[in-house]
């Protein structure tokens, strides 16, 4: 048994770390094949321990997002909130035990003008926060469709959303009220139900699912609405999303509404 706990970066050493990339002085140090920590600056996280063998079935799974994410995520299945918001725990793994996944995950951009954005969306909390980040994102993505109360396949809705990287990236988990357990299951089970509804325009419509539970949630409570609000929602719209085509569609709501 495992005794050894968690290791996560000092905040100033985070900090320090990410201002040697932003100036290009440790680029070259993500080339090579481990990274150097100062052990004077890490720290250890109380109760919650170091699982064994992680590292080995990332890489092993580096090819597949799903598979690395549900590995992550059972290695971290009691990961505190305050933990899995922290970009310096992330960090940490990113430049330890898991930076091998992530050179084999995100190979190095071609255009050296690129260098700087990709290691700080992929080590860090980039532009696009947790989202992006290499780890974080796979982890958050699990634990927001995960079903622990009984469903055949627990990771069921999680498969249905590791399907589009863009769905998991850009339009669903980041949206600011469907980073919602309730809201991510509600809208999921939507998706799964009619699986056609994506096949056409599909980013366009997930971005207009997204936009419209954006603006829902400046009028009503949607952390305290069950799976159900989020499903009958979607399915209320679904009128509206059948006449979704292209990007140009997304520009004229009044004539979604409309029609």
């Amino acid at each position: 048994m495992n005794i050894e706990l968690q290791k996560t970066l000092r905040p100033t050493y985070l900090a320090q770390l990410r201002a040697d990339v932003e100036s290009g002085q440790s680029i070259p140090l993500y080339s090579a094949d481990s990274f150097h920590l100062d052990p004077r600056d890490i720290e250890r996280i109380a109760n919650l321990w170091y699982p064994e063998e992680l590292a080995e079935q990332m890489v092993a799974n580096a090819d597949g997002d799903f598979d690395s994410a549900v590995a992550l995520y059972e290695a971290y299945h009691d990961l505190p909130p305050l933990w899995a918001a922290s970009e310096a725990f992330w960090a940490y793994l990113s430049h330890t035990d898991l930076f091998a996944y992530i050179k084999a995950r995100y190979p190095k951009p071609i255009s050296k003008s690129d260098e700087v954005n990709h290691i700080l969306n992929h080590w860090f909390f980039g532009k696009h926060g947790a989202y992006r980040h290499a780890l974080a994102s796979l982890w958050w993505a699990i634990h927001l469709t995960v079903d622990e109360g009984g469903r055949a396949d627990k990771y069921e809705l999680s498969r249905i959303l590791f399907q589009d990287y863009s769905m998991r990236t850009t339009y669903l988990v980041p949206s600011l009220f469907l980073r919602h357990h309730e809201a991510m299951v509600g809208v999921l089970e939507f998706l799964r139900d009619d699986p056609d509804l994506t096949a056409v325009a599909g980013r366009q419509r997930l971005r207009f699912i997204a936009k419209h539970f954006n603006r829902l949630g400046a009028v009503k409570q949607l952390s305290y609405l069950g799976c159900d609000f989020f499903h009958q929602e979607c399915e209320r719209l679904r009128g509206v999303l059948m006449r979704i085509k292209s990007d140009a569609d997304l520009s004229d709501e009044a004539m979604l509404y409309s029609e």
